[in-house]
């Protein structure tokens, strides 16, 4: 199970400790941690530190904040803790690091990109990872460009899957901005 920090207000990190405690002793599943910056609280690498300690798995780490990520990494000395990054922006430095994977917004639609770069920082090509690294962050700029929730589901939808559409407030994509995004996709050789 995953767990944001609550939100809404900030709390202070003995309180966000004491969520977490809960959490892991009220459930019969491996915890995560999800740090999110966006709900306000952030989770910082001491405290992830002492929750390790205390039995939650692992942490996925959307800040965007590879020196905290880093941080993680060096201060949790729990055997078999899992890091995972919460960006594909960030996913060759953070597996290189020691990451065991990321969750990826742009595998919701083109997944083989997302692999690839994976399969490449993990078996040790880094003039190549580097490559797609960058092919990655212009497709993920791409699809941000177009409201990164409308595009997934003008990809999929171009690539055959029927995933009905973005929840409200998001909107589909007009017509032009699908042809617009196709465009775009195909001159960066993405199948469509």
């Amino acid at each position: 199970m995953s767990s944001i920090a609550p939100f809404y207000y900030e709390y202070s990190e003995e309180q966000l400790q004491n969520h977490f405690l809960s959490l892991i002793s009220e459930v019969s599943i491996p915890v995560f941690a999800y740090n999110n910056p966006k709900t306000s609280n952030r989770l910082g690498p001491h405290l992830i530190s002492r929750l390790a300690d205390n039995g939650l798995r692992g942490i996925k780490d959307s800040s965007f904040d590879l020196l905290c990520f880093y941080e993680f990494l060096r201060t949790v000395k729990v055997p078999g803790f899992v890091f995972i990054i919460g960006t594909e922006a960030l996913l060759l430095p953070a597996v290189t690091a020691g990451a065991q994977g990321c969750i990826a917004g742009l595998a919701n639609a083109l997944p083989e990109q997302v692999v690839e770069l994976y399969r490449l920082a993990t078996e040790g090509a880094p003039d190549e990872a580097i490559a797609v690294q960058q092919r990655v962050l212009v497709l993920r700029e791409i699809m941000r460009s177009h409201g990164a929730i409308s595009a997934i589901h003008a990809i999929l939808r171009l690539r055959g899957v029927d995933c009905g559409y973005p929840r409200r407030p998001f909107k589909p994509l007009d017509e032009e901005q699908v042809r617009q995004l196709k465009k775009e996709l195909k001159e960066h050789q993405v199948a469509l």
